[in-house]
């Protein structure tokens, strides 16, 4: 009889017992949730120096399953409690003074299983604005192309400082994502050209008497020199290949680019664009209408520049 009495106490106890009281006698483990007190941050104080508004979050907490989170409490790591705006689910926005803070998320399920996880928060203090020097790439102008071997290409620049000061030459220097530093001052000469070949990201870098820098760039073209230009090595194949339906009967008033005869021959509404002999009007006239209806990216304003032009004003339309 006292046997099946202490059974019968025994079961009555377990079913009064929480699920997560650790309980020893029982042997009733808590299962858990998992808390996550998110990724650690680092911010600034707003401008009146009076700490900054940091968003906690918490919601990537997990309960175990057949449960649900109840609670998330952000404690510091003295143990104050943080309160704040919330959203809920484990969402709260609090001030905090500059400094290093460990805060601690708490998450508690419904049935009284507990975790913890810690975030870090640093608040930096709100430094002056810093003004980034004004930098100018005056020459040459951005998408503009050269050929190996020719006279020589020259870069002009300047810079002023937050003050207005000018940045002195010896603080200003060129570079290339290609071929690295160039060299310094508000005027580079490179000659001969002597870049590697294809599209380069030219920056020209100030820094002015604070140690701050700025910058600007251009891109330029860099042509691997192939001799003199024809139009059959240099000028037919760019358009029949590379460019041929974007210089149609349609475009240029007309002109097409395609064969030697339409170049030479093709005309506009008012008569021929180009006349055999012509040379000097066929410069004046087809390089700049080109450049200003059709400027399809560096390529084909380094094409007029370098192929077309030279073609043009070397007397090939006289033969």
């Amino acid at each position: 009889m006292k046997k099946s009495l202490h059974l019968l106490l025994a079961a009555l106890l377990v079913t009064t017992v929480s699920a997560c009281n650790d309980d020893p006698l029982f042997d009733i483990p808590c299962d858990a949730p998992t808390a996550d007190a998110g990724v650690d941050q680092t911010v600034t104080e707003d401008a009146l120096g009076e700490g900054a508004n940091v968003t906690l979050d918490g919601p990537a907490s997990i309960p175990a399953e057949g449960d649900a989170i109840s609670s998330w409490k952000w404690t510091l790591e003295d143990g104050t409690e943080l309160t704040g705006p919330s959203l809920g689910n484990g969402i709260l926005t609090v001030n905090l003074p500059v400094g290093v803070h460990t805060i601690t998320l708490e998450t508690t399920t419904v049935s009284g299983c507990t975790d913890t996880d810690t975030v870090t928060i640093t608040v930096e203090e709100f430094g002056p604005v810093v003004i980034l020097p004004t930098v100018t790439i005056a020459q040459p102008a951005d998408s503009t192309g050269f050929i190996q071997g020719d006279t020589d290409i020259t870069f002009m620049g300047s810079a002023v400082d937050a003050n207005g000061v000018e940045v002195p030459p010896e603080d200003l220097e060129w570079t290339s994502d290609v071929d690295g530093v160039l060299g310094t001052g508000n005027v580079l000469d490179i000659a001969p050209i002597t870049l590697t070949a294809g599209f380069q990201l030219i920056t020209l870098t100030a820094v002015d008497s604070e140690g701050v820098e700025g910058t600007d760039d251009i891109t330029i073209l860099i042509l691997e020199q192939t001799g003199s230009v024809s139009f059959a090595d240099d000028v037919l194949p760019y358009f029949t290949a590379s460019c041929n339906s974007c210089h149609g009967a349609a475009a240029l008033g007309g002109i097409r680019l395609d064969s030697y005869t339409e170049v030479t021959t093709g005309g506009n509404a008012n008569g021929f664009l180009i006349t055999i002999g012509d040379a000097d009007d066929a410069a004046a006239i087809l390089i700049p209408q080109l450049k200003a209806d059709h400027q399809n990216g560096p390529d084909d304003i380094a094409f007029v520049d370098d192929f077309l032009a030279p073609w043009i004003n070397d007397g090939a339309l006289d033969n």
